[in-house]
């Protein structure tokens, strides 16, 4: 029984040490550092209409209570990686809109050797409102100005995308609609297509949850079985096993919502997300304040 023990103790610290430590960015410090607007450009591909664009919706965000954020980015490549895996670390690495809010929104383009990908990266307390197939329908309502040569047309989609994003953001929270803002027919079409899809989000959080649930079983019987097995078990168990409560514990804590480095906005990218920026309004990425994506949204 000690050895069926030992080994079941084993594999748990394995299992443990997998989910907690391998989502932490291995590409962390490659990317970017937090721009000083709400857009960033590393390939000069923003042209001055879409950057104002962008700096006067946030700039009118930051004046409001609940100061959400959509945030755009332009970079050459995601370093190998997927569009879908790089978009949620460079999120919280910038820490995009407010931290216990969540209310913030990435629309991340990589150009990726002509490919240009795109990705709409949803902070957690956004994907009620910023579904996946509303984000996803966006994206391909523009695709062929986000694949395209021209940089031109590229901004156009970037607009496009960007003003289908902010009207989401404007229709939830009830602010008034300006010249930017979506038709009805589009923004009711985008809405009446999420009626019978269920989101790639919902079905990897419940999967991630139940993985939780059946971790902390075995744990539970590893421990338990363990402390009354012997004259020793009882009182001395606990403090061998105590390693491994920990371990559980910081898993749980970084909140099993998607990716597991994602709630903890300060610790796992060492103090990004947020701190230089805050809270604190005006002109020039002052909307950055810690939010956290759990890895909803789209991409093309």
């Amino acid at each position: 029984m000690r050895k069926l023990h030992a080994w079941a103790f084993a594999l748990v610290a394995a299992v443990l040490l997998l989910i907690g430590i391998a989502p932490v960015n291995a590409h962390a410090a490659t990317m970017p550092a937090k721009p000083d607007a709400d857009y960033y450009d590393g390939i000069s591909l923003l042209d001055d209409t879409t950057r104002q664009l962008v700096e006067d919706k946030n700039q009118f965000y930051q004046s409001t209570k609940q100061k959400p954020q959509v945030v755009l980015a332009a970079i050459k490549s995601t370093g190998g990686d997927s569009i879908d895996s790089y978009a949620p670390d460079l999120f919280s690495k910038w820490g995009v809109g407010q931290k216990g809010k969540d209310n913030g929104i990435l629309i991340l383009f990589a150009r990726n050797d002509g490919d240009n990908n795109v990705r709409i990266e949803v902070g957690y307390g956004a994907e009620s409102y910023m579904t996946d197939a509303i984000s996803g329908r966006i994206l391909q309502d523009n695709l062929d100005d986000l694949k395209s040569n021209d940089d031109a047309e590229v901004n156009t989609g970037l607009r496009n995308v960007f003003n289908a994003v902010a009207t989401m953001v404007d229709k939830h929270y009830k602010y008034k609609s300006d010249s930017n803002t979506l038709t009805s027919a589009k923004y009711n079409e985008y809405r009446g297509r999420t009626q019978t899809r269920t989101g790639s989000s919902t079905l990897a959080k419940l999967i991630k949850g139940i993985v939780s649930i059946i971790i902390l079983l075995v744990i539970l019987v590893v421990v338990l079985g363990g402390s009354g097995g012997n004259g020793r078990g009882g009182h001395g168990g606990g403090g061998g096993n105590g390693w491994l409560w920990f371990l559980l514990g910081n898993m749980l804590g970084s909140g099993f919502g998607g990716r597991g480095s994602f709630r903890d906005d300060d610790d796992h990218f060492g103090g990004f997300g947020g701190g230089g920026f805050g809270d604190g309004g005006g002109f020039g990425g002052g909307g950055f304040g810690g939010g956290s994506s759990g890895g909803g949204g789209a991409s093309v």
